[in-house]
């Protein structure tokens, strides 16, 4: 049985149209609708979650209570590198001392990507300190060996669709058989136990345990 706490932390990886996006939202289709906040950080504009309002500035998100929002910086700010950065500065921290938050970002890469060794503060306090604050994350990305590694180590829940990169599933486990996995299939491995659950994504609504 797959549980995820409001202040966890989940990593979802697998290459475009494995289902990430798809799982995250079924994760969170309860989260924001009966008090605390889910924010989504989406650059690319296709992570839609029913009932959001979308936020392109942070001044509105300064100004969010408890429900549902998206964050699509306009690409002004995404374009250019110091003021994205200054963007997600200072997102990070807002989302971090906002408290009973989950976040959402939909690839770890548009935030990391080129920094790695440099990454906000914010996103690394809310990955480090987070759980004491109430403030959770589940982290998407395509490419897990280009990330930081905390981003594994600390997440509680990890779930792993078909990877082709070698290097990419070092990073995720050297003993799945990823080959294994079929369409909307992924392996999921709790930070508890020892042994991964394999299971089938079917729609947004229902997930399918195969062992």
């Amino acid at each position: 049985m797959i549980d995820i706490k409001s202040n966890q932390r989940s990593l979802i990886v697998g290459p475009t149209g494995s289902g990430k996006s798809v799982l995250a939202k079924y994760i969170v289709r309860d989260w924001g609708r009966r008090g605390g906040t889910l924010i989504a950080y989406d650059e690319k504009g296709d992570f839609d979650i029913p009932g959001a309002k979308i936020i392109t500035g942070l001044k509105e998100l300064n100004e969010v209570q408890a429900g549902r929002y998206v964050v699509r910086p306009p690409l002004e700010i995404v374009s250019n590198a110091k003021r994205k950065r200054k963007f997600l500065d200072a997102f990070f921290l807002m989302v971090l001392h906002g408290k009973n938050t989950l976040l959402v970002i939909d690839e770890v890469l548009a935030v990391v990507d080129g920094g790695a060794n440099d990454p906000p503060d914010g996103l690394v306090g809310i990955i480090t300190r987070g759980r004491g604050l109430n403030v959770g994350l589940i982290a998407l990305t395509q490419r897990p060996a280009r990330i930081p590694l905390y981003f594994k180590t600390e997440a509680e829940h990890v779930f792993t669709f078909w990877l082709q990169e070698p290097d990419d599933r070092a990073r995720i486990s050297k003993s799945l058989d990823f080959d294994a996995l079929g369409e909307y299939e992924f392996y999921y491995m709790a930070q508890r136990s020892r042994e991964a659950a394999k299971y089938k994504l079917e729609g947004e609504k229902r997930l399918k345990c195969l062992d």
